[in-house]
């Protein structure tokens, strides 16, 4: 089952983390397996659309982000700027989640 991952920073302003492989993306992986560390993550809620699992974790925007090789970078955005990079299931995933984040 696929499992993206939203992480995101309460910095005033949301910003939220998303990966660039060709173009910009959530971070997901096929085995459960998160695609990226940073010092501190805490996550705060697990949601299923279809049969996609979504885990939502809080961080730091200030702190070092290690993604996996499969990513050649990534960007803390605002979410117009995410809404405005994503296409396809990752954006109906965000989406979904900026319906239903608590």
């Amino acid at each position: 089952m696929k499992t993206y991952y939203i992480i995101f920073d309460k910095n005033g302003e949301i910003f939220f983390l998303i990966g660039k492989k060709e173009d910009w993306c959530l971070f997901y992986s096929e085995d459960d397996s998160l695609p990226l560390s940073t010092p501190v993550l805490r996550e705060v809620q697990t949601l299923n659309y279809n049969d996609i699992k979504i885990k939502v974790f809080e961080s730091n925007m200030n702190l070092p982000v290690t993604v996996s090789s499969q990513y050649k970078s990534y960007l803390w955005a605002t979410k117009q700027s995410v809404l405005s990079k994503l296409t396809g299931e990752d954006l109906e995933v965000f989406k979904y989640v900026l319906d239903n984040l608590n």
